[in-house]
């Protein structure tokens, strides 16, 4: 199984957001909407946070969740 995590935030504050994923070891590809900008969270129909989705290849959303553990067992549960 070949899974890309990517992470997706808005949060207000950049120094916070970064110190957070450092201490958290989040190493993997980060993206924050800093700002006014809602186009992120309003494209991917996100209404809480944190939300866990699973994007295929063509870039299909499979799976959305707020909940890390059940995103994980989707993609076990899965064949790609």
């Amino acid at each position: 199984m070949n899974i890309e995590i990517i992470g997706m935030s808005i949060d207000r504050s950049k120094s916070k957001w970064a110190t957070y994923l450092k201490l958290h070891h989040y190493n993997w590809a980060n993206y924050n909407q800093f700002g006014y900008d809602t186009s992120l969270y309003k494209d991917l129909e996100i209404q809480l946070f944190p939300t866990y989705l699973v994007v295929n290849s063509n870039r299909d959303v499979l799976y959305k969740s707020n909940r890390f553990n059940n995103a994980l067992d989707f993609t076990a549960s899965t064949k790609f």
